[in-house]
């Protein structure tokens, strides 16, 4: 099975677990929190899973979040290179924090919201 059938199997359920659904609510109030919403706004979802809200990913990991490492290409992300990349494309006002952590077994796993401003 390929990655993507692998997850867009994956998908179908996802956002059913209470775990994400939690995961998600406290993404979503970060970034109400962070942000002030409007109906003009314009946002970059950037790694938003299935799309129930975005979810801006996990700080860099060893690898342990996911059981079955088939078809990941990554292991959460250093914040030290989101910002690099978010500066170099052009965005200001760059900010990198934890929104949330989330359990995983015996182990908590960190989730960062990057925000920023488009020159």
């Amino acid at each position: 099975m390929s990655g993507i059938e692998r997850f867009d199997q994956a998908a179908a359920t996802w956002d059913l677990t209470d775990r994400r659904v939690l995961l998600v609510r406290a993404v979503a109030e970060a970034i109400a929190s962070r942000v002030r919403l409007s109906p003009v706004l314009k946002v970059l979802d950037f790694g938003c899973g299935t799309g129930l809200v975005t979810l801006a990913d996990l700080d860099a990991e060893d690898g342990s979040f996911h059981e079955d490492s088939a078809g990941v290409h990554h292991q959460g992300f250093p914040r030290d290179q989101v910002m690099a990349w978010l500066e170099e494309t052009g965005f200001q006002e760059v900010q990198l924090e934890t929104a949330t952590t989330t359990r995983k077994g015996e182990k908590d796993y960190s989730v960062f919201l990057a925000t920023a401003r488009w020159a």
